[in-house]
């Protein structure tokens, strides 16, 4: 069995289904996908780094899909933005396209307390 090292240090047996699993989340076929885990297996060695598989994986389905690096960066991009105001007019934005009208930031009395609403969508 072999051991992969995950960011924190913790070691814990492969899953091949996790890499499986990761790969179908970016689109890529189940076949696609089957492929790739049979190729990263046979490249495993004790105590890989989990960021060293993904990273593999990842290239070796640009190879097979060009467009996968775009949903990898719109996660990245997401994940780097601030809770505040930067997803919140992400969100308004997206949903303005969508058709919706969006008011931001309002203040409104509920029967007990106030709420702060980052948005109200119609």
């Amino acid at each position: 069995m072999r051991y992969v090292t995950k960011w924190d240090g913790r070691r814990e047996p492969f899953e091949r289904r996790k890499l499986l699993r990761t790969l179908l989340r970016l689109r890529a076929s189940e076949a696609v996908a089957e492929e790739i885990v049979d190729e990263i297996e046979g490249r495993l060695y004790d105590g890989i780094a989990t960021k060293e598989i993904l990273d593999m994986a990842f290239r070796s389905l640009e190879k097979r899909k060009p467009s996968a690096p775009l949903r990898r960066d719109l996660k990245t991009a997401l994940g780097r933005m601030k809770p505040q105001p930067d997803f919140e007019e992400y969100i308004r934005i997206l949903l303005r396209a969508k058709g919706y009208r969006v008011a931001p930031n309002r203040v409104i009395q509920g029967f007990c307390v106030t709420h702060e609403i980052d948005g109200i969508a119609e």
